[in-house]
C-alpha cells in the first residue's frame, strides 16, 4: 500500500520502551496455594513481579495491588517478570533451569544466570471492579521451585468529583468482555467488533528528512475501534471494518489523546481530529488488516515545560479545561521536556489554550503488511507545499548517506527484539523509539535511506493469529504485539521554526505494537 498524499510530521506520541519503571512497586512473591512454607522461604527471591507505581493507589504484603477506575474503564499495571528479588529469608538465586508465567502478555527475561533482571513491559488491563491472577513459576537444577499467585485488583469509583460524566467504554480483552452497544451484530456469524490498543514499547515515529524529529514512540493505550460485518469467525472471508467518528462515537471525535512533541528545542502540541470514518478490511483467523484513518492534525506551539496539559487526580491541570474532570486515554514519558516529572498522562478532555498555527491534511494508511514511500533511486520522496517550506533533501547526513542498522549514541541507549521480526534486535532510541539507520558519517542522527541505490522507506507490520483468552469458549480472542505500520508524505506546515527543524515538506513512518481484542456478542 503506497501513499502519494501529504500527511503529518506530528501524528502520535512518546512512550519509554523496554527499560524497567523508574520507580516500581516490587512484588517479590509469596506462597502460593499448595506450596509448603519451608519451600516458599527457601526460593521465594528467585523470581517476581515489578509493576510502574504511576498509578497503583495502593497495595498490601500478600503479592496483591490495587488501582482504581471509573466504572466502564480499565485500571492498567504496567508490570515486568524480574529475577532476583531479594526476600527476608532469600538472597541468593541460583542458575535457573526456566521461568513460567500464565499470562502471555508477560515475557520472562533472557538473562537466568542469577543477577537482577527483568523481562519486557507488558500492560495487564483490569476492568474496574474485577480482579486479574497471575502465576508465575521459577525452575532451577537443585531445590525450589518458587511458584507465586500475584492479584491485580481493579476498584470501581462512583461520582462526578472523581468520573465526571464521561460515558467512554474501555474494556479489557478479558472473558466476559462484550462489543460496544453501538456495533450491531455481525450477520455473517463472525465477530462484532475489534479494538486495537498500543502497548508501550516496539514503536516508532520519524517524520521529515533532517532526523531530529525520529524515534518517538506512540502514546500506550491509544485506542482504534471498528465495528466488523461480512466475515464469518473461520476468517474465509475477511470483514469489512467501519469505525465511528465524531463527538459521541466509537472512536469520539479525535485520533487519541492531545500529543506532547519536542524536536530541536521547538515544543507543540497535536490535536489529531478525526475528518471521516476509520475504514478497512480484516482477517479474524490470521490477524491481517489494512485500513486508512483521515485526519486533521491541529498543530499548537506551546512551552518545553508544559508541552500539552496533563490529567492529574482526575482534573484537567492547566489548558482550556484547567480544573474539569478528566479520564486518562494514554500516558507518554517525554524525555526532552523541562518538566521535572516527564511521565505526562493525557486526556481528550484536557485540551490547550489558543489556536493551531497550522491544520494539516492526514491520510494516513495502516497495514499489517508492507507500505513504503516513493524515494528509492535518487527520487527526492514528498515535495509537497515546497514554497511554505525549506528546501527538499534525502536526509541531514550532507553527502555520507544513510546506513542501516548503525545506529550508536541516544540513538541506540539499549537494544530490543524488532516487533516485526522478533528474532532480530534493534536500536532503542533515548526517546523511547526505534531506530532503523542513522547517518554514516554521525551514527547518532537518524535518517532514511532515499538516496540512489538506497531501498526508499520500508515499513513491514506482522499480523498475529487471534487466540481466545482464558476462561472463554470463543470469543473474546486476542492478539498480542500485533505490528501495523504507515508510510507517508508530510506536507510543509509554514512555520520556519517546525520546517526547518524537522525538515519539511519530507517523508514521515510509523508503526504500531499493538494489543488486537477481537469481541463478539454472546
Amino acid at each position: 500500500m503506497n501513499l502519494r498524499r501529504p500527511a503529518s510530521l506530528l501524528i502520535f506520541g512518546v512512550v519509554l520502551a523496554t527499560a524497567p519503571p523508574t520507580f516500581a512497586l516490587v512484588l517479590p512473591g509469596g506462597k502460593a496455594p499448595g506450596e509448603s512454607k519451608k519451600v516458599d522461604k527457601a526460593s521465594d527471591c528467585w523470581v517476581g513481579l515489578e509493576v510502574a507505581d504511576a498509578d497503583v493507589k495502593s497495595s498490601n504484603k500478600k503479592n496483591k495491588v490495587i488501582s482504581k477506575a471509573c466504572k466502564g474503564q480499565v485500571c492498567t499495571f504496567d508490570t515486568q517478570v524480574c529475577v532476583n528479588e531479594p526476600t527476608k529469608k532469600c538472597t541468593t538465586v541460583p542458575s535457573l533451569t526456566g521461568v513460567t508465567v500464565d499470562n502471555s502478555l508477560l515475557v520472562p527475561p533472557s538473562d537466568l544466570s542469577g543477577a537482577h533482571a527483568c523481562g519486557a513491559s507488558g500492560s495487564l488491563t483490569v476492568n474496574a471492579g474485577q480482579k486479574l491472577t497471575v502465576n508465575v513459576t521459577a525452575s532451577a537444577a537443585s531445590g525450589g521451585p518458587d511458584t507465586d499467585r500475584f492479584t491485580f485488583v481493579c476498584k470501581k469509583m462512583a461520582g462526578k468529583k472523581h468520573c465526571g460524566t464521561t460515558t467512554t467504554t474501555t474494556l479489557a480483552c478479558v472473558a466476559g468482555a462484550v462489543p460496544d452497544a453501538s456495533c450491531p451484530p455481525n450477520a455473517a456469524g463472525g465477530p462484532d467488533e475489534v479494538i486495537f490498543t498500543t502497548l508501550d514499547h516496539g514503536t516508532d515515529l520519524d517524520n521529515g528528512w533532517t532526523g531530529v524529529s525520529h524515534n518517538f514512540p506512540v502514546p500506550a493505550n491509544s485506542q482504534l475501534r471498528f465495528c466488523l460485518s461480512g466475515c464469518d469467525a473461520a476468517g474465509t472471508t475477511p470483514c469489512t471494518a467501519n469505525g465511528p467518528t465524531g463527538a459521541g462515537s466509537l472512536n469520539t471525535d479525535t485520533f487519541g489523546p492531545p500529543l506532547p512533541l519536542i524536536a530541536g528545542g521547538v515544543a507543540v502540541c497535536v490535536i489529531n481530529v478525526f475528518t471521516a470514518p476509520a475504514s478497512g478490511t480484516g482477517n479474524p483467523a490470521t490477524g491481517e488488516m489494512t485500513g486508512e484513518v483521515d485526519l486533521h492534525s491541529q498543530v499548537f506551539v506551546t512551552d518545553a515545560t508544559k508541552v500539552c496539559p496533563r490529567c492529574e487526580t482526575g482534573t484537567c491541570d492547566s489548558g482550556k479545561r484547567m480544573g474539569q474532570t478528566c479520564h486518562v486515554d494514554g500516558s507518554v514519558p517525554v524525555v526532552n521536556s523541562l518538566a521535572s516529572n516527564k511521565t505526562f498522562k493525557l486526556s481528550k478532555d484536557c485540551l490547550p489554550i489558543g489556536s493551531p498555527i497550522a491544520t494539516l491534511t492526514i491520510p494516513l494508511p495502516i497495514t499489517t503488511g508492507t507500505d513504503h514511500t516513493p524515494g528509492a533511486g535518487g527520487s527526492k520522496p514528498c515535495t509537497e507545499n515546497v514554497a511554505n517550506g525549506v528546501p527538499v533533501a534525502d536526509d541531514g547526513c550532507s553527502s555520507a548517506g544513510c546506513g542501516a542498522g548503525n545506529c550508536t549514541g541516544d540513538a541506540c541507549r539499549s537494544m530490543a527484539p524488532d516487533p516485526s521480526n522478533p528474532s532480530n534486535m534493534v536500536c532503542v532510541d533515548v526517546k523511547g523509539g526505534l531506530s532503523q539507520g542513522c547517518c554514516n558519517n554521525d551514527t547518532t542522527i537518524p535518517c532514511f535511506q532515499t538516496r540512489t541505490g538506497g531501498p526508499g522507506i520500508v515499513r513491514t507490520g506482522l499480523p498475529v493469529p487471534p487466540m481466545t483468552v482464558m476462561g472463554a469458549t470463543d470469543f473474546p480472542k486476542l492478539a498480542h504485539s500485533e505490528v501495523t505500520v504507515a508510510t507517508f508524505c508530510i506536507a510543509a506546515t509554514g512555520s520556519s521554526n517546525i520546517d526547518t527543524v524537522t525538515g519539511l515538506p519530507g517523508p514521515g513512518a510509523v508503526t504500531f505494537n499493538n494489543d488486537v481484542c477481537w469481541l463478539k456478542a454472546p
